[in-house]
């Protein structure tokens, strides 16, 4: 078999090899190519999908939602359309769509994540 490019192939075994042996030994994993990469990007690069905490919009659909917590988007509209009081997502309708406003997705977020390590 022959290797078109070598250092190429050399470059995908070294991320193979940084992603599979030592992601526990790393602090900041954003720098190891991933899942969340795709083959054109650069390491580092998250491919699109993927939504950090300043990409959110003020208003969140529940797509934007699955996007940042990486949460089964059938369980978001459940989570959007249960009550505040059983842990569910602070949300609003207008029509037959589902919404929730950024500044309060987020504190639902941190104190959820909080609940969860205690």
């Amino acid at each position: 078999m022959k290797i078109e490019n070598p250092s190429e192939q050399a470059m995908n075994n070294l991320y193979y090899f940084l992603n599979k042996v030592l992601p526990k030994y790393l602090d900041d994993k954003d720098y190891i190519r991933g899942d969340n990469e795709t083959e054109g990007n650069e390491p580092g690069q998250k491919a699109e999908g993927i939504l950090s905490r300043v990409e959110l919009p003020n208003n969140l659909t529940p797509k934007n939602i699955h996007q940042f917590t990486n949460i089964n988007l059938r369980t978001v509209y459940d989570l959007m359309n249960k009550s505040l009081d059983h842990g569910g997502i602070p949300a609003f309708r207008i029509g037959k769509s589902l919404y929730s406003d950024r500044e309060e997705f987020l504190k639902w977020w941190d104190e959820t994540k909080e609940r969860g390590r205690k």
